[in-house]
């Protein structure tokens, strides 16, 4: 009787403390048998994690007051990435137009203000040859349809054989006797310095299409008005 109390009395021993340190992975501490100064722990410890938490949106509102005093009025900039640029025909075109404008020179500026008489009469002083206009053929083709000259002033201004290469290239007269005077008189300046007038040259001196320019400097050349100096451009 004795013997199976012992035997009874060992079965309800406490286990080993190898099979306690085998099975630690399964080993869990009830909140209730934790000693004080744990607790204390684990509730200073849960305040120290909440801290940050509650104090994130500050910290990042701070960030943004701070990073906007960097940007200029105050402004964030929402998309990290550049605005795409303009129209880069548009600006083509401006900085063309800008080019033209440089390259024309302050006399030939004036001339923009000129009255008809006063332009009339510098194209008579040079003294060209108009006997050649009965003699040839204007050479000049352009892609669109004639237009008809005869409504626009100073019409009566223009030989019959200019008023044809006017019409075909779609100017007006007072434009015609502008580039007629400018590019003569250029070209008749070059001359007397021993250089050479070219196609290339010429089309830095009218602020008209470039393709008119250049049929415009072929018939002067066809007139003989203009030496051709086109192999050396």
């Amino acid at each position: 009787m004795q013997s199976s109390t012992i035997n009874n009395i060992n079965s309800f021993a406490p286990p080993s403390t190898s099979l306690i340190s085998s099975k630690s992975n399964k080993y869990r501490m009830r909140l209730c048998d934790a000693s004080p100064e744990l607790l204390k722990l684990i509730k200073d410890s849960e305040k120290e994690y909440e801290k940050p938490l509650s104090n994130k949106s500050t910290s990042s509102s701070v960030d943004v007051n701070h990073s906007s005093k960097l940007l200029p009025n105050n402004k964030i900039r929402k998309n990290p990435y550049s605005r795409k640029s303009g129209n880069s025909n548009q600006f083509d075109k401006k900085s063309r137009r800008k080019w033209y404008e440089s390259i024309v020179t302050d006399k030939n500026l004036h001339l923009l203000n000129i009255s008809i008489y006063e332009l009339w009469e510098m194209i008579e002083l040079l003294k060209l040859d108009k006997s050649i206009l009965k003699k040839i053929t204007p050479k000049v083709n352009w892609s669109s349809e004639p237009r008809s000259i005869i409504q626009f002033p100073y019409y009566d201004y223009l030989h019959p054989k200019e008023a044809r290469v006017v019409t075909t290239l779609r100017l007006t007269p007072f434009q015609y006797l502008l580039a007629k005077y400018i590019l003569i008189s250029s070209a008749r300046t070059a001359m007397e310095k021993s250089l050479p007038f070219r196609k290339c040259d010429a089309q830095k001196l009218l602020r008209i299409d470039v393709n008119k320019t250049n049929k415009l400097w072929e018939w002067f050349v066809q007139t003989k008005w203009i030496q051709n100096y086109e192999h050396n451009c």
